[in-house]
């Protein structure tokens, strides 16, 4: 039962996705610093997915991540806790950073060496890290829900959407009124 909305919102959900990795790739999107991007590795795009799932006669679309961090791109991080800094360390390990040294007879914070990516300086650049995000927190970056919204308010795809609805119905009414012995009923276009 309702096989033509279920289809048209397999083609919402996929839309969304796309346009949610474009999301990703945009520098200054979500009101981040205009010249960084969320895509470091391009992990999170690419393990976006979504699930469509019938309870209680109604289809629900769920938009999923393969990558855990994803929630936290999506929805922040509040201050207060440390995330794991294993998670952290995996993020520098991926991503094509310098970490800085300080030189240790610098006279200003701004008197710093490039330091290469040993096991140690990733362990102490995670932690330092993890310190800041219970500090500060993480802001959001609402990459997916926007794009699903604005796909949405897409007004073909809530065409699409009432066209694949109008079907079905038009189906279920053909369907009920061919169980009674006197109607025969058929769709023509």
């Amino acid at each position: 039962m309702f096989n033509n909305l279920q289809l048209g919102l397999i083609g919402y959900a996929q839309k969304s996705i796309q346009r949610a990795r474009a999301n990703l790739k945009i520098k200054g999107f979500g009101g981040q610093k205009s010249n960084r991007s969320k895509q470091s590795t391009g992990a999170l795009g690419k393990g976006l997915g979504f699930t469509l799932k019938n309870i209680k006669d109604r289809l629900v679309v769920s938009f999923n991540s393969k990558e855990n961090y994803g929630y936290n791109v999506e929805y922040g991080r509040k201050k207060g806790s440390m995330p794991p800094t294993s998670a952290l360390e995996a993020w520098i390990k991926a991503k094509p950073i310098r970490l800085r040294k300080k030189s240790p007879n610098a006279l200003s914070a701004s008197s710093s060496t490039f330091a290469a990516k040993t096991p140690q300086s990733i362990k102490s650049a995670a932690y330092a890290m993890a310190k800041s995000i219970k500090k500060r927190g993480i802001k959001a970056v609402p990459f997916m829900s926007e794009a699903a919204r604005d796909e949405l308010n897409n007004a073909d795809e809530i065409l699409n959407l009432e066209n694949a609805l109008s079907k079905d119905v038009a189906e279920i009414i053909v369907i009920d009124a061919n169980k009674s012995n006197s109607v025969k009923a058929k769709i023509t276009n």
